[in-house]
């Protein structure tokens, strides 16, 4: 008994371990997505990169919480969509 009682003790040690700690971060998704509409009808960029680091930067200027490196996954995953479907609709005009 007692060592079933040690490794489950252990088991569960090594899952909290593994745990995020804190409290999770929270951006402002919608407002990210709206200046990410914004900057795209100024302009198509090259590369998605260029385009990430625009939104990036306009957010620090309007005062939305974005993260820390302007290349962060959240952002790609939030301005790709918006980025594709801008250069198909140039590729269809073209």
């Amino acid at each position: 008994m007692l060592e079933w009682v040690r490794r489950v003790r252990t088991t569960v040690t090594d899952i909290i371990a593994r745990l995020p700690r804190g409290r999770p971060r929270e951006y402002h998704l919608a407002a990210i997505t709206g200046v990410a509409e914004d900057l795209i009808l100024i302009g198509v960029d090259d590369y998605l990169d260029r385009f990430v680091e625009r939104v990036w930067n306009e957010c620090k200027k309007r005062n939305i919480k974005v993260p820390k490196a302007p290349l962060s996954t959240l952002l790609t995953q939030i301005c790709r969509p918006i980025y594709l479907r801008a250069r198909a609709e140039k590729a269809e005009k073209n």
